[in-house]
């Protein structure tokens, strides 16, 4: 009978690295430092070593690595490889922390669409990332920031739960808040420009569109409001920008980040 780790030796071999010939956990360090440095999708895959890896994913075994270690294997996958898309069972839940973001050399497209029970991601993509990347999760609130030049399309789109988005970039790709109808708050940090708008319906179907509060949403509270945050410098600046004029239901939304 084929051991956990035996399992994961497997994998590594078909994804042309050495077997670790170890426990578990030294096997599922040796895959994860394999995914770390190189491209999944670059490796020659099989259709058995995706299906092992969905295994191990969602069948961990008694006194054996914890959720977390799956959970991090889980995000990896996802977002180097389609391979994996629709193999996952939609239970990720989190990605990083506010202290800790998760960090990605880029994200393709779809990297973690249609995940229902997302909820929180806090990332880092050193370098471009793809379309509807988040598109369809359950995404309550999000930090983002991308270094690279293409900033994703579509990126949030149909988030119908999220509510707040801190998003560090230099652009805002076409649809990328479409359809996400209780966003009230959208933190800018980027400090170098006014962020760039590929067009005006970037917020469509969206409180900061229509300036009207959710309905879904109970009354707001002292406090609260729709609005988008930018650097106190950068408030003037946004408020004459004529693309963030036709982007908003009124620029009287722009508050300096406090």
């Amino acid at each position: 009978m084929t051991t956990k780790a035996q399992a994961i030796d497997e994998i590594l071999v078909a994804l042309g690295a050495q077997p670790s010939n170890g426990t578990v956990p030294q096997a599922l360090d040796a895959l994860a430092e394999l995914l770390a440095q190189q491209e999944l999708e670059n490796m020659p895959t099989t259709d058995k070593a995706i299906e092992q890896l969905a295994s191990l994913i969602h069948d961990v075994p008694s006194g054996g690595p914890t959720w977390e270690q799956y959970e991090e294997l889980e995000i990896r996958l996802l977002a180097m490889t389609e391979n994996f898309t629709g193999i996952v069972d939609g239970q990720l839940s989190h990605i990083g922390s506010e202290e800790e973001p998760y960090e990605f050399d880029h994200m393709r497209a779809y990297a973690f669409a249609n995940l229902p029970n997302l909820m929180h991601a806090y990332v880092h993509v050193w370098g471009d990332c793809g379309d509807s990347a988040f598109m369809q999760t359950g995404l309550l609130d999000v930090e983002l920031e991308i270094g690279g030049t293409e900033t994703g399309s579509a990126l949030f789109r149909s988030c119908t739960d999220l509510r707040r988005a801190k998003y560090n970039a230099w652009r805002i790709d076409s649809n990328a808040f479409n359809g996400c109808g209780k966003l009230t708050t959208l933190e800018l940090p980027y400090d170098s420009e006014v962020v760039t708008l590929s067009n005006a319906d970037v917020f469509r179907n969206t409180p900061l569109k229509t300036g009207e509060w959710p309905s879904t949403l109970p009354s707001p509270e002292d406090g609260e409001r729709i609005e988008v945050l930018v650097p106190a410098d950068l408030v003037d600046s946004y408020k004459a920008d004529g693309d963030w004029q036709s982007a908003l239901y009124s620029t009287d939304c722009i508050y300096a980040i406090e």
